[in-house]
């Protein structure tokens, strides 16, 4: 380095550079990328990827989840699994749980998209979905069943804002048979830029059988009386 930066001032000042005044621009130029620039690595990235660190060659992940240098492997150590159909990495969401995922970190400035990836395990149950994110984001969901591996876009293009919507056990299968899920949801949130941050959550609750509670609540009533009357 202090080889070139000698040889960088001895041509620059030179009595003689005036002669070559029609190079001296690309002199410079050249000398400067010699001097500097010979160590950068060349980005080696895939669709995943925003580009690079130039010292490192490392790339910078645009979907979260991935990770490796050339962000072609997922955070399995985070939850993040890849599909065994698509090859993509998805958070595994459990049924009845809301996920907050939080997008602010220094680390995160690249980030513009994340996956999740629900089957819901009730299969006498409705499924309700929701999200919310913190900032504009859009999002695609897809469904895939076990008698169909291919993927069949539901919604697309939503606003990510707030957003909720039941998937009906009359139309789509839920559960497993033979150790197989019958139906998995594909969430696809993109176009965001941190920071922000997304909740996001698959609900099967039991639906709420209005008369059943009246007879129940009737019958509590009717034994508190025969207590209070002993």
């Amino acid at each position: 380095m202090v080889e070139r930066l000698q040889t960088f001032l001895f041509v620059f000042k030179s009595k003689d550079r005036r002669k070559w005044s029609w190079l001296s621009s690309l002199l410079c130029s050249t000398l400067l990328v010699l001097l500097f620039c010979d160590d950068a690595h060349t980005c080696d990235c895939g669709s995943k990827a925003v580009g690079c660190a130039p010292d490192t060659g490392k790339c910078f992940c645009n979907t979260k989840g991935y990770v490796g240098d050339r962000c072609d492997e997922c955070d399995n150590r985070n939850h993040y699994y890849a599909d065994v159909h698509n090859k993509a990495c998805y958070y595994e969401l459990a049924v009845d749980y809301q996920y907050t995922f939080n997008l602010s970190k220094k680390e995160d400035r690249h980030l513009s998209a994340i996956n999740f990836r629900n089957a819901p395990v009730k299969p006498d149950v409705d499924a309700d979905f929701n999200i919310t994110c913190s900032s504009h984001a859009r999002m695609n969901l897809t469904v895939r069943t076990k008698g169909d591996p291919t993927e069949r876009t539901l919604l697309s293009n939503v606003n990510c804002t707030h957003f909720k919507y039941k998937f009906t056990k009359s139309e789509h299968a839920f559960g497993s048979e033979d150790n197989v899920t019958l139906t998995t949801f594909f969430v696809y949130v993109y176009d965001f830029k941190p920071p922000l941050w997304i909740q996001v959550s698959f609900a099967q609750y039991p639906k709420l059988n209005v008369e059943q509670l009246i007879t129940t609540l009737g019958t509590l009533s009717v034994l508190q009386g025969l207590r209070g009357g002993q």
